[in-house]
């Protein structure tokens, strides 16, 4: 079935608003830098910085120095790489990631929320 011009252009509407809607809350890099001590640094758009240690990232444990201090952020930001690696990581992803650490664990736990 052939979809109409109309209905075209109220779905296409429709997408374009929920994925603007979703940019508003969805957490986005805003700056990203490679510190040795610390991993992966991200700014994000709430202004929240956000620290990965390189042992969560373990594509990247074979990489040499340089190549760790090219890192981007991939379009509007709910992405990082390193293009020298080929290795891409989603903002939400790297964040689930340090959530789920037993330091957070243990943070959760001792304020009640665990």
């Amino acid at each position: 079935m052939k979809m109409s011009e109309a209905e075209f252009a109220r779905q296409l509407a429709a997408a374009t608003k929920r994925g603007e809607d979703r940019l508003k809350t969805e957490p986005l890099a805003k700056a990203v830098s490679w510190d040795h001590s610390l991993g992966a640094v991200i700014d994000l758009n709430n202004g929240c910085r956000v620290c990965v240690p390189l042992r969560l990232l373990p594509e990247l444990k074979h990489a040499k120095p340089r190549q760790l201090q090219n890192v981007e952020i991939m379009g509007v930001g709910q992405a990082v790489q390193w293009p020298d690696l080929d290795q891409q990581f989603g903002i939400a992803e790297l964040l689930e990631d340090v959530w789920n650490t037993p330091l957070m664990a243990e943070a959760d736990r001792r304020s009640g929320k665990a």
